[in-house]
């Protein structure tokens, strides 16, 4: 397989093409999707605002403070951001010990990489 199909996050986050022959169509499938993650970062947040105003609003005998929601809003980003770099080291370190085109590099990074990066961030 081409070894353009196995970019890494930071290459498809960039959105980066080279003139070495990438397919243009997984170069262009990348970029449509970086378009269009703007709409799915609002989706998560307004989703998350509905379902804090629900909760703030069903609790009336004990709400929450507006600073204690604000103070948790602030950790869910910072925990995203965590996240975020701690799978991008454990990428960086699979992709040295494995040859990504293989089931185990997948469940590895899927299981491993990404399932304990996003949770141990929580």
């Amino acid at each position: 397989m081409p070894a353009n199909l196995y970019k890494s996050h930071a290459e498809n986050i960039l959105c980066i093409a080279s003139d070495k022959g990438d397919n243009p169509h997984v170069l262009l499938s990348n970029c449509l999707i970086l378009a269009y993650h703007w709409i799915l970062i609002l989706a998560a947040v307004i989703s998350a605002f509905f379902l804090m105003v629900k909760v703030t609003r069903a609790d009336r005998l004990e709400p929450e403070s507006p600073a204690i929601l604000g103070r948790m809003a602030v950790a869910g980003v910072l925990s995203s951001l965590l996240a975020l770099v701690a799978e991008f080291i454990g990428e960086l370190i699979l992709n040295v010990s494995l040859q990504p085109d293989n089931t185990l590099y997948n469940a590895i990074l899927y299981f491993g990489v990404v399932g304990l990066s996003e949770e141990g961030a929580k």
